[in-house]
């Protein structure tokens, strides 16, 4: 469930790789704990970002859809 103090990133109309790499720099300058939502289009974006999240520190939320919109939320780890 989203929460007003969650980060938006709109990743909107950007393609793979582009939405993960837009998150990656913002969650660098985010502190830990901190989560981000990211808005994407691409239908792909909700399995890159649980395969990203893996194999990074932080943790994959779930993803939340609707009428073509993904929205995906990522705790800083």
């Amino acid at each position: 469930m989203p929460c007003e103090n969650d980060i938006l990133l709109d990743a909107s109309g950007e393609e793979c790789p582009v939405p993960v790499e837009m998150a990656a720099e913002q969650l660098k300058v985010m502190a830990p704990g901190e989560v981000l939502r990211v808005r994407s289009t691409d239908p792909v974006s909700p399995i890159d970002f649980e395969a990203w999240c893996m194999r990074q520190t932080h943790e994959f939320l779930g993803v939340e859809a609707a009428e073509g919109v993904w929205e995906i939320r990522i705790r800083k780890g």
